[in-house]
């Protein structure tokens, strides 16, 4: 089947890619949190779909026998495992690494049949990188596109009217409660940090704690000339050539043995698969903790006040609009105000701090002269 069969219109190549490299319009997280529910899950997803292809609708496997059982061979050592020979002495003549006709006593027999489930593994580890993103969602509860939706009239100047009365952003900004916002979102992130953490650790479990001897050999991976010889520790966590041996009743009821030779090419895409997968967890390992440690140091007032100041246009009343706000706002609100930093440009964001900064001081100035005509009453 052509490529083009396929994709026979540009809908489904135009959707892939929206898909792909489009984030939401609206933004309420950061570039580390859609690596995490995107590009991630995308990464597993996409193994997941490679391998269940390569397993359960290509060729997996290619098994040397017995004509006898040359029908059934391949099926049986693809789900009842195949071995190989972990720890066989140099003296002991191999037609491949970790395959000979007898073991010794020094060797170590390893059996592999992690591959069948391989598939299922990736695709319920790309599903638990979304989980941070949908519990984050559900909590943001939309404030950021609720506050965007009115943009123009914020950032439009007030009516005479309006001069007399609080703008309904403002009393918004100020009435809803974002207490929580920030603390939410610090566990959102904290949650990528050890899903990261957790599925590196599966995965290393899941291939026998292999993936922890990597160390150089991917380097010599590349550079090898031969690879169906090689013995590194990637080639045992994922053997191209193996054994298998299928026992079956002779004619006179004994009890025949088969021992067969057999080559994996599902290996040779799996081997690729983990390499990436594991260097890519780091690399979001360490991209997710710099994200934690950046919501940590957020609780500084004097970092958040200048973080704002660097998305803003240069005013004369910044530093003094910014000091004011930041003995008014709360963590919450301004967590709120960073999330709204990266959906405005640096003039809508000054128009909107400084609507917000006046809105406050109207509302604390009624609130004084209310205060004021009590005292005179009393």
């Amino acid at each position: 089947m052509k490529f083009g069969a396929v994709f026979d219109t540009d809908d489904e190549i135009s959707f892939f890619n929206q898909w792909l490299f489009k984030r939401d319009s609206t933004l309420i997280d950061n570039i580390v949190f859609y690596l995490h529910y995107h590009v991630t899950a995308a990464l597993f997803l996409a193994g997941c779909l490679i391998v269940i292809v390569g397993t359960y609708i290509m060729d997996p496997i290619d098994c040397i026998a017995d004509q006898a059982v040359i029908d059934v061979i391949d099926n049986y050592c693809l789900y009842h495992s195949t071995h190989t020979f972990v720890g066989n002495p140099e003296d002991i003549l191999t037609a491949h690494p970790g395959v000979s006709a007898k073991n010794s006593l020094e060797s170590e027999i390893k059996f592999h049949h992690y591959y069948l489930w391989v598939g299922l593994i990736l695709g319920v580890q790309a599903t638990s990188f979304y989980i941070p993103r949908g519990l984050w969602k559900t909590w943001e509860s939309s404030r950021v596109s609720t506050m965007l939706k009115e943009k123009e009239t914020l950032l439009a100047e007030p009516s005479k009217e309006e001069k007399d009365s609080s703008d309904v952003l403002i009393t918004y900004f100020r009435s809803k409660n974002h207490s929580t916002y920030y603390l939410r979102l610090l566990i959102c992130e904290l949650l990528n940090l050890s899903n990261a953490v957790v599925q590196l650790t599966i995965t290393n479990m899941f291939l026998g704690f292999g993936l922890l001897n990597l160390k150089l050999d991917v380097l010599q991976l590349l550079r090898e000339t031969r690879p169906l010889q090689r013995s590194d520790a990637i080639d045992q966590m994922f053997p191209k050539v193996t054994k298998c041996v299928f026992y079956s009743y002779g004619a006179s009821g004994n009890v025949q043995s088969y021992d067969s030779l057999c080559v994996l090419p599902v290996n040779a895409v799996n081997e690729k698969l983990f390499i990436i997968i594991y260097t890519w967890l780091w690399l979001l390992i360490s991209a997710s903790a710099i994200a934690v440690f950046y919501r940590i140091i957020f609780l500084w007032s004097s970092f958040r006040v200048f973080m704002l100041k660097f998305y803003m246009q240069e005013t004369r009343d910044r530093s003094m609009i910014l000091k004011k706000l930041e003995s008014t706002l709360g963590i919450g609100n301004w967590q709120l105000l960073n999330q709204l930093s990266g959906n405005l440009d640096s003039w809508e964001l000054t128009k909107f701090v400084e609507r917000l900064h006046a809105g406050l001081n109207k509302i604390e100035s009624k609130k004084e002269e209310k205060d004021e005509g009590e005292s005179t009453r009393r």
